[in-house]
């Protein structure tokens, strides 16, 4: 939600290199509460330059509360923001006038889709059925790269692979949009995360909290499986990593 965001925002420019340091102390300093409003409100601050600020793949919900409710608090903080989203629910009125630009992205044709994907696999690309790989990805690199993957690490065909996840896709909608959305985080990442996981908050727009709380879900529902490993940074974590589909749950 926005609070998250704005949270996971904050954490960034308090530890960020470069930036102004009246932004980076404003970003260090507790706010008054964890509303959205004052998480807002604690980086209006003066500097020389702004600072560009990422948010990747936000929700329209959680976008459209930032820059239409809180535009003009945001307005006042010295920061340049610029931000991916998957559906124009974001550009809804008041939201739409706190961006000087906006830059739709069409999904890519068959042939694009095609190009993309031998490039990328080099080689291993006359090894798999990259035409059909791409007509599945409806145009979305993403999707097509996963698709890909999922064939050469799991050595399934493509239909098995689309029908499996076909069937999680169904399920895991079921619980809501933000396990949907760290499911797929996951299955992009290909490796197992954990809760302080960097790159994982940094994708999510999420805290700490929240990622533990969504982790947990996806776990008791057989999505994810935990278990105890060593972290990047010393001693053991909770790591999680997607359910193998060969397991009951997917069935």
């Amino acid at each position: 939600d926005a609070a998250d965001a704005l949270g996971a925002v904050r954490e960034q420019l308090a530890a960020a290199d470069g930036i102004p340091e009246s932004l980076q102390h404003a970003a260090s300093v507790p706010a008054e509460s964890d509303r959205p409003a004052d998480l807002a409100r604690s980086l209006a601050v003066t500097a020389l330059q702004p600072t560009v600020v990422v948010l990747d793949g936000i929700d329209s919900d959680s976008g459209h509360e930032l820059f239409g409710r809180l535009r003009d608090l945001l307005w006042q903080a010295p920061v340049s923001w610029v931000v991916t989203a998957r559906d124009r629910g974001l550009l809804a009125p008041p939201a739409d006038s706190f961006f000087e630009q906006v830059v739709e992205l069409s999904s890519l044709a068959v042939g694009q889709v095609d190009e993309l994907l031998k490039r990328r696999l080099g080689d291993d690309a006359r090894k798999l059925p990259v035409h059909e790989i791409a007509l599945a990805s409806e145009g979305n690199p993403r999707r097509a790269l996963e698709l890909a993957r999922e064939v050469v690490i799991d050595r399934q065909d493509l239909a098995s692979v689309l029908e499996q996840r076909a069937v999680r896709e169904s399920r895991v909608s079921e619980l809501g949009r933000a396990p949907s959305m760290l499911l797929a985080e996951i299955e992009q990442l290909g490796r197992p995360v954990w809760a302080s996981d960097e790159e994982l908050l940094g994708r999510m727009g999420w805290t700490r909290n929240r990622a533990v709380q969504v982790l947990g879900q996806l776990e008791d529902e057989g999505f994810l499986r935990s278990y105890s490993d060593r972290g990047p940074r010393g001693g053991n974590v909770k790591m999680y990593s997607i359910t193998p589909r060969a397991e009951p749950e997917w069935s």
